[in-house]
Order: C-alpha cells, then sequence, then structure tokens
C-alpha cells in the first residue's frame, strides 16, 4: 500500500535560511530539495526526519537515493548527524547540545 506524502500544512518549503550555510550554486537540485525537507521538518517538530518521511515529503521511490543524498548533504557541511543515532540530521547551523 502507497502511503500519500506528508505534509506541512501552510509552511512553504520555499522559505528557508539555505544561504546562511551555503550557496545555492553548490546544491543539486534534488539536494536543495532534501535540504528544505530537513529544515522545515526540523522548524516544525523539533527533530530530524527519518529517511522514510523525506522520501514520502519529495515523492522519491527509493530510501537508497534518499539516503545517498542525506549523507552527501553531510559531507558537503549542510547538514549534521550522528552516526548510528535515528532521526539525529538536522541542518548545520542549528546548534543543539553536543551533536556534532
Amino acid at each position: 500500500m502507497r502511503r500519500r506524502p506528508l505534509s506541512f500544512g501552510n509552511i512553504e518549503i520555499g522559505t528557508c535560511s539555505i544561504l546562511k550555510v551555503l550557496q545555492v550554486n553548490d546544491m543539486t537540485e534534488k539536494q536543495r530539495t532534501i535540504y528544505l525537507v530537513i529544515d522545515e521538518w526540523w522548524k516544525k517538530f523539533g527533530y530530524g526526519p527519518t529517511v522514510d518521511d523525506v522520501m514520502f515529503m519529495t515523492g522519491d521511490r527509493g530510501r537508497g537515493n534518499v539516503h545517498r543524498t542525506m549523507k552527501k548533504l553531510v559531507e558537503m557541511g549542510a547538514c549534521k548527524r550522528l552516526a548510528k543515532s535515528a532521526r539525529s540530521i538536522r541542518p548545520s547551523y542549528v546548534k543543539f547540545r553536543s551533536l556534532s
């Protein structure tokens, strides 16, 4: 059974402080979309989305592609995450305890 994509209600995914982190030209369209989903999810809920949440929000069909793009965002420095910890991905400008 295919789940319907989640929605943020009246939050526009296009309004984000992405320029604080990286220049827009440094990201591909897919990376930019996933970064905006992570950023807006963090702003709304206070914790990071799962790979499935990002997958459904972007309309992707494969977890592997989303996971690979999320790993690339961490390598680029746009996001931070803890190893082996679910929902630990966050935009790098968010200061949160000792999450390195």
